[in-house]
């Protein structure tokens, strides 16, 4: 038995969690020497099981279970009366650098140090995503916010031009009037001018006057239940692991939980 392996049996010795020991890892830079694959973390009805089972450091185990316990379950009885059953399209060592560009750094996913999740599975039944049930990131709500004041500036320039347009009709409208009555000629053609302008006025002012219905103010809307577990467990991660990025993070990071043990001073990096 190699030094690493009994490290990790002791690390673990008192941690409620089904795993299996796997043979050391290595390939260049990736690997490590006492790798596991993680089946479930808990006991009981507080039992948390990794669909797949995932490849990951045993100091990753422990803070997988700590969190589970300390966060991950409270939150979900709060929300929605029931436990967490299941941690759903985990991922955990890849031999692989950040955001798999070659000229990063190496990922903590090379060295199993690091896992994403995508979603969350509890025992009423109920599936939580990332993707669906994070909501509206402050991206998002910006991008909102600039589209809607570019269609407001829109509408504002076509008003602009609307009344721009009305205000040469009725020139042109007087000028006929006043030309008319010098000749006394051309009443019928006044007549039927002033009425043209009449109905042009009468199209121009609806046209300005319609504005386009107001997007629903994202800041306003009410979140949702599976919004609201999911910041929460993200925000309690950053107590357990060194980096802990969701979709708050970057697109990338949309529809996923990444959590990893990189060594930091205080609270972890939490985005």
């Amino acid at each position: 038995m190699t030094l690493a392996r009994e490290q990790c049996m002791h690390l673990l010795a008192g941690v409620p969690a089904e795993f299996d020991y796997l043979e050391p890892v290595k390939k260049g830079q990736c690997g490590l020497p006492a790798p596991v694959r993680l089946k479930s973390v808990g006991s009981g009805a507080t039992r948390v099981k990794f669909s797949p089972p995932v490849q990951v450091n045993c100091r990753m185990v422990a803070a997988l279970a700590g969190w589970t316990k300390s966060t991950l379950q409270p939150e979900a009885r709060a929300r929605f009366k029931s436990d967490v059953t299941g941690i759903l399209g985990a991922s955990g060592y890849v031999c692989r650098n950040i955001y798999h560009r070659p000229n990063g750094r190496l990922s903590q996913h090379a060295l199993a140090n690091a896992i994403d999740i995508g979603a969350f599975s509890l025992a009423n039944g109920r599936t939580i995503r990332v993707l669906r049930g994070w909501g509206l990131t402050a991206r998002d709500i910006k991008a909102q916010a600039e589209a809607r004041a570019k269609a407001e500036a829109k509408e504002k320039a076509k008003s602009k031009a609307a009344s721009a347009n009305e205000a040469v009709a009725e020139s042109k409208a007087a000028t006929s009037k006043k030309d008319a009555m010098r000749g006394g000629k051309q009443d019928r053609l006044v007549t039927q001018a002033s009425l043209a302008v009449s109905e042009e006025k009468a199209g121009t002012g609806d046209t300005a006057s319609k504005k386009a219905d107001p997007a629903p103010d994202a800041k306003s809307a009410k979140p949702t239940k599976e919004a609201l577990f999911l910041r929460a467990i993200h925000g309690g991660a950053c107590d357990e692991f060194g980096t802990v990025l969701g979709p708050e993070a970057n697109d990338p990071h949309r529809d996923h939980f990444h959590l990893d043990l990189i060594p930091r001073r205080g609270r972890g990096y939490c985005r």
